[in-house]
């Protein structure tokens, strides 16, 4: 991974490809590390946090396409 990548980012990434390698996806597994990972970004401003409740909308790739670019250099750069 890129030295600049934090080091819970790197963990993210690393957890949720080993997830998607599994024969058998565990679905919930990933949104637990997606809700784990936007709260230690985010921390109080996170909108998936179950404390607030005010955010009932789907959040979903559509949204975050903008990412797309840097996640890609991300992957890219960790994969060799």
């Amino acid at each position: 991974m890129a030295p600049q990548t934090k080091r819970f980012t790197q963990n993210f990434i690393r957890n949720w490809y080993q997830s998607l390698m599994q024969e058998q996806i565990d679905t919930a597994r990933l949104d637990a590390l997606v809700r784990s990972q936007e709260m230690i970004n985010k921390g109080a401003k996170a909108k998936l946090s179950t404390r607030s409740g005010e955010f009932s909308g789907w959040v979903g790739i559509g949204e975050i396409n903008y990412r797309f670019p840097q996640a890609r250099t991300i992957f890219n750069v960790s994969s060799g």
